[in-house]
């Protein structure tokens, strides 16, 4: 889920004297921004990245210098699995999402014009709309979440009937 997110790192200190200055102590190019203490990590590898707040001070007071360090995380490798189509046969399905092997995950499936019947926060729901399903899985431990997609046709042939509202008859 390469979402940009901005982290500033200044809200990660507390009590930091003002008029210092940011150095990255990774190597990083285009995701550091010097000038304002921020790091975009939408294109940064899982790992931990180390940035050093550092003050120069008159002497005979030495210069002073903190460390943070932020943490990007795996984000959890899901599929929502194939599209379907719903006709005749087949007027309704089984989504089949898959997560990784390992680690805690919380799942949902949701959707805005489609309906799922029953399954919302399993691998396999079922469904008997056509529409588009996220599915969506968050690793609880790490609380970092991935969101995948499935689209459901139906069939152009489909009959459609439709008797209008309902009434009664005397």
């Amino acid at each position: 889920f390469s979402e940009e997110q901005i982290i500033s790192l200044e809200d990660l200190l507390q009590g930091q004297d003002e008029g210092g200055i940011w150095v990255d102590l990774n190597g990083l190019s285009n995701e550091f921004d010097q000038q304002i203490g921020t790091v975009n990590t939408s294109t940064l590898s899982p790992g931990n990245y180390q940035f050093a707040y550092q003050i120069d001070s008159e002497t005979p007071c030495e210069d002073e210098e903190t460390i943070v360090e932020i943490i990007v995380n795996d984000l959890p490798d899901i599929d929502a699995g194939p599209s379907f189509i719903l006709d005749c046969e087949n007027q309704s399905g089984y989504l089949t999402g898959t997560i990784p092997v390992t680690g805690e995950f919380s799942i949902s499936w949701s959707t805005d014009i489609g309906s799922i019947v029953n399954g919302e926060n399993t691998l396999t729901p079922l469904v008997d709309q056509p529409g588009m399903y996220y599915f969506t899985v968050l690793n609880t431990e790490t609380l970092c979440f991935n969101v995948d997609s499935v689209e459901v046709f139906i069939d152009e042939n489909f009959p459609n009937a439709d008797a209008g509202p309902d009434q009664r008859l005397t």
